[in-house]
């Protein structure tokens, strides 16, 4: 049997800031520092601004990688990197709006990145699942990270998102973004799996008509 092939859908940090800002915003039991103040230390240089990233925003860094990379220690490298790559583009990227969604985009490259490079993503089960559900809904003779970066696919997928109720357009971004099993999505929005298998079937079938209707070849 042929192994399914891996299709990365690239979410603009802009388009899913609205997702980030729902995000729990505590931690532990510190009161963690405001989004726009950390990025205000990356601007100044002030390394102070990876430790309060770290201590914000940590433990969810940590389980995209390892949602994606079956691997705690992995996941901890990506951590690592994903704050040197912030710092690294802060300036002159501005995300005081968009911080997680910035960092998560970071850290599931980064993820993904690591997998393909240790040739991992042919024996990860739930990246190929992935994988084979999306295929039904978006090109499969083209590259489509490039034409994500270009803003045509990227832009129709975020288009057809914004467009659905918002408990619709979570459990899409859980299953997909964040690449949360639907085990993980029901538990977290209180559904059965069989309700959220149903769900993402259809906004799957959608997506697939919104893009056919506007001249991409499924």
């Amino acid at each position: 049997m042929e192994d399914a092939q891996f299709v990365e859908i690239i979410f603009d940090e802009n388009d899913i800031r609205h997702t980030s800002a729902r995000q729990g915003a505590h931690e532990g039991t510190f009161i963690p520092m405001e989004d726009q103040k950390i990025v205000e230390l990356y601007f100044k240089r002030d390394e102070n601004a990876i430790r309060q990233t770290q201590r914000k925003f940590g433990k969810r860094i940590v389980n995209i990688s390892k949602n994606i990379t079956g691997s705690e220690f992995t996941a901890e490298e990506v951590e690592n990197d994903t704050y040197l790559r912030a710092w690294e583009n802060i300036p002159p990227t501005d995300p005081t709006t968009y911080l997680f969604a910035f960092l998560a985009r970071i850290a599931r490259n980064l993820s993904i990145s690591v997998c393909r490079e240790r040739s991992a993503l042919k024996r990860n089960a739930m990246l190929v699942e992935l994988s084979d559900e999306m295929a039904e809904c978006l090109p499969s003779d083209c590259n489509i990270e490039q034409e994500a970066e270009a803003g045509m696919v990227l832009g129709l997928i975020n288009e057809f998102l914004l467009s659905k109720p918002e408990d619709k357009r979570n459990i899409f971004m859980r299953r997909y973004w964040y690449l949360d099993s639907v085990s993980e999505v029901a538990k977290r929005f209180g559904l059965t799996e069989s309700s959220v298998k149903t769900t993402l079937f259809r906004l799957r079938a959608e997506l697939r008509e919104y893009l056919e209707a506007r001249g991409v070849q499924v």
